[in-house]
């Protein structure tokens, strides 16, 4: 459960900060579920991020934000191709 906060540790070594964002989504990939509120969404990464990914003794204090990655699918008969009005709310 340390590597991304050892890759983070390298990156500071060598002069090269970076912020770290956690991706949610892609290709082919459901959309977020919307039956859950932004609130809810942001209370659940935040318990993970800062009890399961950071690492603080590795200079890693978790990710910095989510990078909300709303795609298409592949079965062009899927509602995931289409991005409903309740995920853009729930996303912005």
């Amino acid at each position: 459960t340390t590597c991304i906060a050892a890759v983070a540790q390298e990156l500071t070594r060598r002069g090269l900060p970076t912020s770290h964002l956690v991706s949610i989504g892609g290709w082919d990939a459901p959309h977020p579920d919307t039956s859950y509120t932004a609130k809810q969404w942001w209370a659940f990464f935040k318990d993970w991020n800062e009890g399961f990914v950071a690492h603080p003794e590795l200079g890693f204090d978790g990710f910095a934000g989510i990078d909300w990655d709303v795609e298409g699918v592949n079965n062009l008969t899927s509602a995931d191709n289409e991005i409903s009005l309740e995920c853009f709310q729930l996303m912005g």
